[in-house]
């Protein structure tokens, strides 16, 4: 995105060294408005408040009120570094609606559960971390205010008449949409007159859905700020908004308001990757599909036909992953000694290494390994078919930094934006980020972006101790081999000078010396010369293909009438030619005699002997998985829409290897069987945002 604030760069410094003034009609306001800003420089806020604001967090309120009160723009756009404190930004934007508008209503838009957590403990005046508790916005006789607040959390099960009573409206999108009661509430002029809208983690946001929601609420919108720190969307396109603000990682680690990245490689000789796929063939890293892979799916041969297959089970080969982990473990330990101690002569906080696979196969592979008598580490896996209390044990690893009962988290990119545990101290990559190059075939000066190698080395970067004065270090290590070193230009993370690998010691001389902090002549006009004097194309020749914008399905029905299932690896206890052939007056799609593909039942894996009974129920709980974990995959929110999900899977499945009937219904035995072998094909299937988005799109 192009930051439009960039010709207003000398007015507003301008308008700053004037003293804030304002052209309100009431003398009052000018006032009121001018005091705040003040306010928010001088040594009375920085002693009543916790902690003070750091210098990015204040620009970004000041050009958002210079942005909205002297160019009178609505639409803005913040885009802030994880861990740059964006919350804080919105809750002083907040104050400062409140004391100089008087305004009282404020929705915040969020992308997930995960988020809406975050942001529940920042708003909720009961919360020890209530965000005005913390940051003294509201000054002299204005204190009051505070205490005004009050929350209300759109959830399933919460009462929606909470949007009335409350100032303080917290959910995600799914939850106002047309026909739902919140909506109509947020709508009805006796309710509501004017709103003022906040999107935190603006990326994640849908065009049609989001745009649809703004297009009603236009006429109540008084201000909408989006926030985020990866402005591209997972679309490929971007929000609509004006950027006005730009923090990056490269800044906020100068500044010392995030943790410093440093980069461990082993010798590439030394430490070999090799990955297993499903059918046990071993590859190098430049034989695995990758490109396929972000796709969800790989090209495989079958009787001289090519066919996309499901591929969610390469698995990194024994002797790397052990030598890999091993590194992994050091670099955990040289951060533990590190740890400043506490006033009980403990350890402030203990530190955790992240670990990011690509399929779940891989990752419970590597917990195996963790937890056995080698490593003997307490290890928690969280993926979308993790139990309920593993995605809550998660949630709570910052509860208590001091006595987290584990060593490890694997993630399998189910613990992106919104998660941030302060004490992951090492990231360990066992997958390769093959994209991004935004647009680049269509421009070849546009600047690389990574959506998720940023979103996973965000996981880390928030920084543990708040201090001004003292440098906190994220440890990542990588392999040579996946050919990062675009997303580490990018992210301007520090290299170890050194390999590192398994037994050797980390040399505090191999750390590069971290930046220096930024002078008052780091203007934005140095900035933009910098980013109009790099050369981008010649950057480009380093980044991998860039994978086209994902399309939404819009004709998602024919395509899941046409979609080939293979049926390689595909086994059942009956004989394949006892399958009922199809019923041609029925309109259901299953299999004819002549269709049914050769298979040579002692060259492929049977499944366990099952009662039609155990068959249905396991068929049925997949189901309900499978249309929530779409939503997840699709845009983080497993709400109500999983039941339209749920209706859609219900009769593919009934068409295409059912004859029609239900599953609770069939009695088919092989059917069912044929069926529960597929699920994996059919899930994965499923789990692709570009069919979930074409199909709510297009009921």
């Amino acid at each position: 995105m192009i930051n439009t604030f960039l010709k207003h760069e000398k007015d507003f410094a301008k308008w700053c060294e004037d003293g804030y003034r304002f052209v309100f009609n009431d003398p009052a306001k000018n006032d009121k408005a001018r005091k705040f800003l003040q306010y928010l420089s001088s040594d009375s806020f920085r002693q009543s408040s916790t902690y003070d604001l750091y210098k990015h967090q204040r620009q970004a309120i000041l050009r958002s009120i210079y942005a909205f009160e002297v160019l009178n723009k609505k639409d803005l756009l913040l885009d802030v570094v994880t861990g740059g404190g964006k919350t804080v930004i919105i809750g002083g934007i907040i104050a400062y609606l409140r004391i100089v508008h008087d305004f009282n209503k404020f929705l915040i838009l969020v992308p997930n559960t995960i988020v809406r957590q975050r942001l529940v403990d920042d708003f909720d005046p009961s919360s020890p971390t209530f965000v005005y508790d913390v940051f003294h916005f509201f000054f002299n006789h204005y204190d009051y205010l505070k205490d005004r607040f009050s929350l209300h959390v759109m959830e399933r099960g919460s009462n929606s008449s909470g949007i009335i009573s409350n100032n303080i409206i917290l959910g995600n999108v799914h939850q106002i949409y047309e026909g739902k009661v919140n909506l109509k509430l947020l709508m009805d002029e006796r309710n509501v007159d004017k709103i003022a809208i906040f999107n935190d983690e603006a990326h994640n946001t849908k065009a049609k859905q989001y745009n649809l929601l703004l297009k009603k609420l236009e006429p109540k919108r008084f201000i909408r700020i989006d926030t985020t720190a990866t402005p591209e969307r997972l679309d490929g396109l971007h929000p609509d908004s004006e950027m006005i603000y730009e923090y990056s990682i490269r800044e906020a680690m100068r500044d010392k308001v995030v943790k410093r990245i440093v980069v461990f490689k082993p010798d590439i000789e030394m430490v070999k990757l090799n990955w297993r796929d499903e059918e046990g063939k071993i590859y190098s890293v430049d034989e695995v599909p990758w490109e396929q892979l972000e796709k969800g799916w790989v090209e495989r041969t079958y009787d001289g036909k090519k066919v996309k297959v499901p591929a969610v089970k390469y698995v990194m080969d024994d002797q790397p992953s052990v030598q890999l982990l091993q590194v992994a473990l050091q670099c955990l330990e040289h951060q533990k000694r590190a740890v400043p101690i506490d006033t009980d002569g403990k350890p402030k906080y203990k530190p955790l290494l992240l670990i990011v696979t690509f399929s779940i196969e891989d990752a419970n592979h590597i917990a195996k390994t963790l937890r056995s008598s080698t490593f003997k580490k307490q290890v928690l896996v969280v993926t979308n078919k993790s139990p309920e209390e593993d995605k809550e044990a998660a949630m709570a690893l910052n509860k208590d930094m001091k006595n987290v009962p584990y060593d490890v988290v694997i993630s399998v990119m189910m613990l992106r934006e919104g998660w941030d545990v302060k004490n992951i101290s090492v990231i360990c990559l066992f997958r390769k980020f093959s994209y991004h190059m935004k647009v680049a075939k269509r421009d070849p000066t546009a600047k690389p972006s990574s959506v998720y190698g940023q979103q996973v080395i965000g996981r880390g970067l928030r920084r543990i101790i708040h201090s001004k004065n003292r440098w906190e270090s994220l440890f990542v290590v990588d392999h040579p081999i996946l050919k990062h070193d675009w997303l580490w230009d990018l992210l301007d993370a520090a290299k170890y000078e050194a390999p590192l690998n398994p037994g050797d010691i980390i040399d505090e001389q191999n750390i590069p010396e971290p930046p220096q902090e930024a002078t008052q002549e780091d203007t934005a006009d140095k900035v933009k010369e910098e980013m109009e004097n790099t050369d981008w194309a010649e950057v480009a020749k380093e980044v991998p293909d860039f994978i086209e914008a994902r399309e939404p399905i819009t004709e998602w029905q024919k395509y899941l009438d046409e979609y080939e299932y293979t049926m390689e690896g595909v086994s059942i206890e009956e004989r394949i030619n006892q399958i009922k052939s199809r019923n041609l007056d029925s309109g259901f799609n299953t299999l004819d005699r002549d269709e049914i593909p050769a298979i040579e039942v002692d060259e492929v894996k049977t499944t366990a002997a099952r009662s039609t009974d155990e068959l249905q129920r396991i068929i049925l709980k997949e189901m309900a998985e499978t249309a929530a974990d779409a939503l997840i995959e699709y845009d983080g929110n497993p709400d109500a829409r999983q039941e339209y999900i749920y209706a859609v899977i219900s009769n593919h499945i009934k068409k295409r290897f059912l004859a029609g009937s239900e599953v609770s219904k069939c009695t088919n035995k092989p059917m069912l069987e044929i069926l529960w072998a597929t699920w994996p094909q059919i899930r994965d299937n499923f789990l692709k945002p570009e069919l979930i988005d074409g199909i709510l799109t297009n009921k």
